[in-house]
């Protein structure tokens, strides 16, 4: 029991010195400020003088940035003066809020450290201050306090609406384009350059009457369809391009073949070869024949209703 005793006194000794060494290595920091005296945008400088422990240093990084610290407090200015065990270092506040009546306001706590490890904190204490309004206080009971605003409401069904046309026009876009693709394989697929040639070709004889050949601009017409079913510009001599690129027409390449070297030769006329004359209804049927196919070939019913 004795050597407990012993034990017990020896371990309360080293706490004890642990303890005291510590204290002994604190940090000694006094604060010099005036404390009254101050109003909205008032500057307010302070002096920090710290005593550093041995052999240790102030961490710079650990001092407040310059701007905002507290929604009505900024930092405008910090110097730091290091000597061997000692900082002094000045900072200047600024206030950007009022009062309605004077109180007692206070800076906000600042925590600093060492360099060196282990790392020593030092602690700044909060600064009490005097803060006078900047307007003169109102009469006692006559202060009358009104109801917040209520926030205005925002139009939610006009974005909405609006955000709905979008939404249709874009999709009625998609879907046009994909239709005019081919791409909707449950819709009819759109008319070829043959399917409406042929439906303009019957408007104009319904509107004009019985006519007995085709003129140079309904030749053109017919031309223009067969370039765009071969998807380059025909002449007589690559007139194979459009049964080889509609394979469908192939059934008609010979009456196609003729109807074509007829026509070229009435638009462009030579001495070896004569224009004959092209059978306006034989190349009607012609054509009601091919947009058939073009129709077939497009996977889509044919409609040569007269208009």
């Amino acid at each position: 029991m004795k050597y407990v005793y012993i034990a017990c006194i020896l371990l309360c000794g080293i706490v004890g010195f642990i303890v005291a060494s510590n204290a002994s290595e604190q940090a000694n920091v006094v604060v010099n400020m005036r404390n009254h005296g101050y109003t909205m945008g008032d500057l307010m400088p302070m002096r920090i003088e710290i005593q550093l422990p041995k052999n240790t240093t102030l961490d710079i990084d650990s001092l407040p940035f310059i701007g905002r610290l507290k929604p009505w407090m900024d930092v405008r200015e910090i110097k730091v003066e290091e000597t061997k065990e000692r900082a002094i270092i000045h900072l200047t506040w600024q206030i950007f809020a009022t009062v309605e009546i004077a109180q007692t306001l206070k800076t906000p706590e600042i925590i600093l450290k060492t360099l060196e490890k282990p790392v020593k904190y030092i602690i700044i204490p909060a600064q009490a201050f005097y803060y006078s309004p900047v307007f003169p206080p109102p009469p006692i009971n006559e202060v009358k306090r009104r109801e917040n605003l209520i926030p205005p409401l925002l139009d939610e069904k006009t974005p909405f609406l609006r955000m709905v046309f979008c939404l249709t026009l874009l999709l009625l876009s998609v879907g046009v384009l994909l239709w005019l693709k081919d791409l909707i394989p449950w819709l009819p697929f759109k008319a070829g350059p043959l399917a409406l040639l042929t439906q303009n070709l019957k408007l104009e004889v319904k509107k004009l009457g019985a006519l007995d050949s085709f003129n140079p601009t309904q030749l053109r017409e017919i031309h223009k369809a067969l370039n765009e079913t071969a998807g380059v510009s025909l002449y007589p001599n690559n007139l194979e391009i459009l049964f080889k690129n509609a394979p469908f027409l192939q059934q008609e390449e010979n009456a196609i073949s003729i109807f074509f070297h007829q026509s070229w030769a009435k638009f462009y006329p030579s001495n070896q070869t004569s224009a004959s004359k092209i059978d306006l209804l034989e190349t009607m049927r012609l054509l009601e024949r091919c947009a058939l196919a073009e129709r077939l070939f497009r996977r889509q019913k044919p409609n040569f209703s007269q208009q």
